[in-house]
């Protein structure tokens, strides 16, 4: 976004020198105007243009005065100045007569010195902390991983049982709203489960919708109970897999996903939940997506998804270890 000018229509008190501070001065954003930043080196090319004011000091530590410029005192004692019906304006005077606490000079150095030390600090606390969630994201991929190949509880996985979805449990759609019906934000008993509410293995109810008792009666036969597993057939997320929780038992179920319920005996829901999850059945998922036609998840192409488990004991160790490992860090 930079302007070029001809150098011949810059005056030289328009060129920034290192430590020079460039304060908007004309802005119709509160939050902007008396926005200031630091000028980090000599440059005999770039200048300052309209709307901007520009403060140089030579009788005061640099550095502090850089930093008094970010404090949320300035900003406070800026907004109150700043006049302006839709544009937001400070004059010349309005900084000139600004109010700056001031120690003595070798205390300004020591204090600039030591918010440097702390930036520095804090950006590469920053740096960290970015990468934080691919790390967890990680570690989550290991944990499945590991809990449905047998790594997890040192289980035989090459004794565990081999299925499709279809053999163990019935794989049935959700239902689209009919046309013409509404959804409510207040509730009715008969909450609708939109794909949006379907994330992390679970349904989250903070933006949970409803269904308007006539609406109910004319798709009450797409409801899901708990413990079915949905399983997300379209969209971004296509793929993503979870359990029904107790509370949205009787829930109506999107057209965006479908549901896997009446399980045998041999499965335990929070298992296959798992399993779906898990890279090994995703990578499968991906490789049935990429060969359907509009990227869409068939019901026929999610019964025939492979499944292996161990026996109903080794389940219920591999659900409480993975229980514990992801519910620790809350991913």
């Amino acid at each position: 976004d930079n302007v070029y000018v001809n150098s011949s229509l810059v005056g030289e008190e328009q060129f920034v020198l290192k430590d020079d501070v460039v304060i908007v001065a004309s802005t119709g954003s509160k939050k902007v105007i008396g926005k200031a930043a630091t000028i980090e080196e000599d440059s005999r090319c770039i200048s300052f243009g309209a709307f901007l004011l520009l403060l140089r000091t030579n009788v005061i530590d640099k550095r502090f005065h850089s930093y008094f410029f970010q404090t949320q005192y300035y900003r406070n004692t800026i907004s109150s100045l700043a006049g302006g019906i839709n544009i937001n304006n400070i004059k010349k005077e309005h900084i000139e007569n600004l109010q700056i606490p001031l120690p003595p000079l070798t205390e300004q150095k020591q204090i600039a010195e030591k918010l440097d030390k702390l930036f520095d600090q804090i950006e590469t606390i920053k740096e960290a902390s970015n990468k934080i969630p691919e790390l967890l994201k990680n570690f989550r991929q290991q944990v499945l991983t590991y809990a449905v190949t047998g790594k997890l509880t040192n289980s035989d996985f090459a004794h565990w049982e081999k299925s499709t979805i279809g053999a163990i449990g019935k794989v049935k759609g959700g239902k689209r709203l009919p046309k013409g019906e509404e959804l409510v934000n207040y509730n009715t008993g008969y909450p609708y489960i939109r794909a949006r509410d379907l994330k992390e293995g679970t349904v989250l109810k903070q933006n949970i919708m409803y269904l308007l008792p006539e609406t109910q009666e004319k798709i009450k036969n797409y409801i899901v109970k708990t413990n079915d597993v949905y399983i997300t057939i379209v969209g971004a997320k296509i793929g993503d897999a979870g359990i029904i929780p107790e509370s949205m038992n009787n829930a109506n179920l999107t057209e965006n996903a479908a549901k896997i319920t009446d399980l045998s005996e041999k499965i335990m829901p929070q298992y296959l939940s798992l399993w779906l999850q898990a890279p090994l059945c995703q990578s499968e998922i991906q490789q049935s997506i990429k060969s359907a036609a509009q990227g869409k998840l068939a019901l026929t192409r999610i019964n025939s998804l492979s499944v292996c488990f161990p026996p109903i004991e080794s389940q219920k160790e591999i659900i409480d270890k993975v229980e514990y490992l992801l519910g620790e860090l809350k991913i």
